[in-house]
This record gives C-alpha cells, structure tokens and sequence, in this order.
C-alpha cells in the first residue's frame, strides 16, 4: 500500500487523539497516547488485509481466467456444472483408456 495513506492517517490519528495537545495531566497523556497507538495499529491491520484481500482477488481471476482457457481448450460451455464436468472426464478417461488397450 501506498506509504502516504499510513502517514495521512498518523496526522489524522494526532489531531483525532490529541498528540499535539496541551497536557492537562499525565493519566489524560497516557490514555491520549494509548489511544492514538491503537488507532494506528488498527489502521496498519486494515491495510495488511486490504492488501491480501487484494491478492486473493488477483488469485481468484487468474483461476477464472484459467478454467476458462481449459473449457475452450476442450471445446466445453463455461457453465457447466460440477456434475457435468464430472461426466465429461470420465467419457474422457474411458476413451483414453480404450485407445491404449485397443
């Protein structure tokens, strides 16, 4: 992910929490502190998983994209079903194994 997004929202983090602030005690400091450190590591995790979110998705295509090549390969609709694939293997399978035999 962009390097940017993380340091926008460290500047967003600092004034939502109050980083800059005054200190009005040391307690509101260190609850301002923790606050503002669970906020960025909420953010740097959402990031990771927007960021493997985006792989599987890449992953997910390329699998399409795939399954689509090996149906025109064998000449079949894209929309068949389990069963149907199924059963055009099998035919497949018989055929090969007669060839070899015969």
């Amino acid at each position: 992910m962009d390097g940017s997004v993380l340091t926008n929202y460290s500047l967003f983090a600092e004034n939502i929490c109050g980083k800059n602030f005054q200190r009005t005690s040391e307690r509101d400091y260190r609850s301002r502190v923790r606050q503002y450190h669970s906020i960025r590591f909420l953010f740097s995790f959402y990031l990771d998983i927007m960021e493997r979110i985006s792989f599987i998705e890449v992953c997910l295509l390329a699998h399409k994209r795939l399954d689509e090549a090996v149906f025109a390969a064998y000449g079949w609709k894209s929309d068949l079903s389990d069963e149907e694939i199924l059963e055009k293997l099998l035919a497949l399978n018989l055929e090969r194994s007669k060839s070899k035999q015969g």
